[in-house]
């Protein structure tokens, strides 16, 4: 067979027809699969820890509609990923999939993906706690027009997404959905409360069997959530908070702990080209960095941490970014050693530095002691120093205030210092 009769065989089986069936509809068929998707951006499945997901207990199921609250799952069964020896982990090849769409018109598409020992479906495994499961973002298929591009009828918009980890007992996880609400996760049936600031006031969202969606999240800047079960607190505090970016640099701070682990490469899955993190490394009296280039994270540190506590310049063309994750609990410590360095409150609090929590941080200072806080405005820094047991600012007195999710430069004088602080879910 001719290359080009092949080609055009190949695309008849294999893509996307549009065929009139009356009152049924249109019949779709989508290549299913994400292993042959160019890449940037990602397009890897990754399992809680954030690695790329292999193993053959891992299903992939397609779910579709003509609207994003009409999806249901495909008729056809779901794709299985590959065992570990793949060259390509994260990735399903899942053939393809035969839609029937009540109207013409876009179609919405959704990859969901679950480990088959905590359910036969997706509904069975999300309710479970022993297994892993996730969904993607919502996303578009158009309808190609004629003639026909390779590739034209593979899943484009796709994009990757973490598994969430299973939430045994009276622990709480979190994750964000595609219209900006959350879906906070967890096993059996609890009452879930709700705050805007980390020591309450705290409200009940609700009573209900896991998961639970906030659909208030949304228009929310910041906001945390607890199991209170008549005074049954649970494990742990998850939370969110927006962070504005800079048309430039940010000094930015990651003060919660990200399924899947502080690395940038999951704080930050898919940034714009050319995104660069800088880290202050005190030992070497210079930054570390970490580029997204071509769809993924290099540099001189391309496994980069962003932990609570640490900070980081940031140079990028996003004006905002969310962080999701568990609020660091029990007894916390940062240590600030003699001379610069870069730090964060390990809580998302914010305040000013000399007050105690909650009224503030409680920062440690001595006399001399010196921050510099980043100006977006002006890409530079404002200058604060304590002298004589006063703080000094811009020619007047007061002490420096530090919103949640930013990050400073101390100037410590003397001895390596502690600024300890702590958490504890229940009151």
């Amino acid at each position: 067979m001719k290359a080009g009769a092949f080609a055009f065989l190949r695309l008849t089986i294999l893509l996307w027809t549009l065929i009139a069936l009356g009152a049924r509809g249109q019949s779709v068929t989508v290549s299913f699969r994400n292993a042959g998707l160019p890449s940037p951006p990602d397009r890897l499945v990754r399992d809680a820890q954030g690695n790329p997901l292999v193993g053959t207990n891992y299903l992939a199921q397609l779910y579709a509609g003509n609207s994003p609250d009409t999806l249901v799952a495909n008729t056809a069964p779901p794709a299985r990923f590959r065992v570990p020896t793949t060259t390509l982990p994260g990735t399903w090849t899942g053939g393809d999939r035969q839609l029937v769409l009540p109207q013409p018109g876009p179609v919405y598409l959704q990859v969901r993906v679950w480990d088959v020992r905590a359910g036969p479906t997706y509904e069975i495994a999300s309710q479970n706690s022993s297994g892993q499961y996730g969904r993607s973002a919502i996303f578009v298929f158009d309808v190609p027009i004629p003639p026909y591009a390779p590739g034209a009828f593979d899943m484009h918009n796709f994009r990757g997404f973490t598994l969430m980890p299973d939430t045994p007992g009276h622990a709480l996880a979190i994750r964000e959905l595609p219209d900006g609400g959350v879906e906070i996760l967890y096993d059996g049936t609890h009452t879930i409360e709700r705050a805007a600031s980390l020591r309450g006031p705290w409200l009940t969202l609700g009573t209900q069997s896991g998961p639970m969606t906030d659909t208030g999240a949304a228009s929310e800047a910041v906001r945390f959530y607890r199991i209170n079960d008549n005074g049954v607190y649970s494990e742990n505090v998850v939370g969110f908070y927006q962070l504005s970016l800079c048309n430039g640099f940010s000094l930015i701070a990651n003060q919660l702990n990200a399924v899947g682990g502080n690395r940038i490469s999951n704080l930050f899955k898919s940034p714009p080209e050319g995104t660069r993190v800088y880290k202050f490394n005190p030992a070497l009296g210079g930054f570390v960095i970490a580029q997204f280039i071509d769809g993924a994270w290099e540099g001189s540190d391309a496994e980069m941490t962003l932990n609570p506590g640490e900070g980081a310049f940031m140079q990028t063309s996003l004006t905002s970014h969310r962080f999701l994750g568990d609020v660091p609990s029990g007894n916390l410590g940062v240590q600030i050693p003699q001379g610069f360095s870069l730090i964060s409150n390990h809580l998302p609090e914010a305040g000013p530095v000399n007050l105690l929590p909650p009224d503030g941080i409680g920062l440690p200072v001595r006399d001399g002691t010196r921050i510099y806080q980043w100006h977006c405005l002006t890409q530079g820094f404002l200058f604060s120093q304590y002298v004589d047991g006063m703080w000094e600012r811009d020619g007047s007195l007061g002490a420096p205030t530090v919103a949640i999710g930013e990050a400073f430069y101390f100037y410590n004088p003397g001895p390596a210092l502690m600024w300890n602080r702590s958490f504890s879910v229940a009151p």
